[in-house]
């Protein structure tokens, strides 16, 4: 079953992006994929803090199995309060006061709530 068309969908999941590699090779074209913001670019700040949280979920779940790539995650993309309380506040606000309390205590930048062992 296809992913549905933004006028079949509005509010829903609806196909947005076209994926295709950065080396030019074929992807399947059955494969679906979900594409997160990770930056601070645009304006909801509970949106932004949704998708960082999606991408530590997913580091948390690889961990074991490719850890360079979940560490690089998780340091690139510091992990956000999922209840902002200010909603005003921009994310890269946010992230800079989150990194400058990480860098004074010495902190990572985000702990994962479930341990893998």
């Amino acid at each position: 079953m296809p992913i549905p068309t933004r006028e079949q969908n509005p509010s829903g999941l609806y196909q947005r992006y076209i994926v295709k590699k950065v080396d030019g090779s074929p992807i399947d074209p059955e494969a679906e994929y979900f594409v997160l913001r990770l930056d601070c670019g645009g304006s909801d700040i509970h949106h932004i803090a949704a998708c960082r949280a999606a991408i530590h979920a997913y580091a948390d779940a690889i961990k074991r199995y490719l850890p360079q790539l979940a560490q690089d995650l998780m340091t690139r993309y510091l992990y956000l309060p999922s209840e902002v309380k200010d909603a005003k506040l921009k994310c890269d606000e946010v992230v800079f006061k989150l990194d400058t309390r990480h860098q004074q205590t010495g902190c990572q930048p985000y702990k994962p709530r479930i341990e893998v062992s």
